[in-house]
């Protein structure tokens, strides 16, 4: 066989294979032939079971928050929530000051731009932004917008609201905060922020700001 011809040949089957390599053991979203890893057994999406607060060993760590830390002021504010599924890997956001570096610019964005409004966050006695930490019993899956069988179909911020209620008494003057979710999903670089806030004004003006801040280099 002509050489002319199997040179072309060969490497279009080569960049195929690796374009197939590629898809298969680094991008996440094609990763179809490569052996998932097993959910821990305390995971469970069964639609009849409501979602519960969990923490593996590894999540017992210095300087973190499982529950609000002593209120600075009594009046209304925003509290952060670094919230985990049970299958997700801990990158520390909470006690690595990734969230509050977050917040914080948050801040300075919104003083630039109303000049002089600020959003009052929750705060330690060493006056740093009072992260709480949650993981659930839930998966990625589960948050996600996915309807099987007969279930009701749940909007993700709905089931973030009712978490936080179910489990209101781990913050403290919980009427008068609101709250900024971290949703940290399986992925490396993925990371969901969400407002659960009463005042629908409030939360277009955060989603504006979250949306014009590239959050992922602060």
């Amino acid at each position: 066989m002509n050489r002319y011809f199997l040179i072309p040949v060969l490497s279009f089957f080569t960049c195929i294979c690796l374009f197939v390599i590629y898809l298969q053991f680094v991008n996440e979203d094609w990763k179809f032939l490569v052996p998932k890893e097993e959910l821990p057994e305390i995971c469970n999406d069964d639609a009849d079971i409501n979602a519960k607060l969990i923490s593996h060993d590894s999540d017992l760590v210095k300087k973190r928050s499982f529950q609000d830390q002593p209120d600075q002021t009594n009046k209304e504010q925003f509290h952060a929530i670094f919230l985990l599924p049970c299958e997700a890997k801990d990158r520390k956001f909470d006690i690595n000051y990734n969230i509050e570096a977050s917040l914080l610019a948050i801040n300075k964005w919104f003083e630039d731009k109303s000049r002089i409004q600020k959003i009052r966050f929750d705060t330690n006695y060493k006056d740093q932004i009072d992260v709480t930490f949650l993981r659930v019993n839930k998966t990625m899956n589960w948050f996600d917008d996915k309807v099987k069988n007969n279930e009701k179909k749940i909007d993700i911020s709905d089931k973030i609201k009712k978490i936080i209620t179910d489990n209101k008494n781990q913050f403290n003057n919980f009427d008068k905060k609101k709250f900024i979710i971290f949703l940290r999903d399986g992925k490396e670089e993925n990371i969901l922020i969400m407002m659960c806030v009463v005042n629908q004004h409030m939360m277009e003006k955060l989603q504006y700001i979250l949306h014009h801040l590239d959050l992922k280099n602060t």
